[in-house]
């Protein structure tokens, strides 16, 4: 797959970052803009798509609620698959109206959380 301005993508090493849009990529780096940053790193530790949902793992969270199931499977006569996650009650297909809103990884969300007790 080639990378492309305007993708949605995060770094392999990075994923604490959260899912950020690529700004400006040559054929061996890609600019990423976070909320607050932005992280320069090789093409070939990018993971990136037009579609945010295909970024998404088990874990994170979408819209506040938690990942709990993750399916991705192949559309016949398609170069492009079909993801399905499930958030506790319902579930979200990429070909559905759902308006996704925000996502924080759940490497991102055990970077900035805060323990009680500890």
């Amino acid at each position: 797959m080639k990378i492309e301005v305007g993708m949605y993508a995060y770094f392999k090493n990075c994923r604490q970052y959260g899912i950020g849009k690529i700004v400006k990529t040559d054929d061996s780096n890609v600019m990423i803009k976070y909320k607050r940053h932005f992280h320069i790193d090789k093409v070939k530790n990018t993971i990136a798509s037009f579609n945010s949902i295909d970024l998404i793992e088990v874990g994170d969270y979408v819209n506040g609620e938690k990942v709990i199931l993750v399916q991705r499977y192949a559309k016949v006569n398609s170069k492009r698959g079909i993801c399905l996650i499930q958030i506790d009650a319902y579930d979200i297909n990429d070909n559905e109206q759902f308006l996704i809103k925000d996502i924080v990884t759940k490497e991102q969300f055990e970077k900035e959380k805060y323990v009680i007790g500890e």
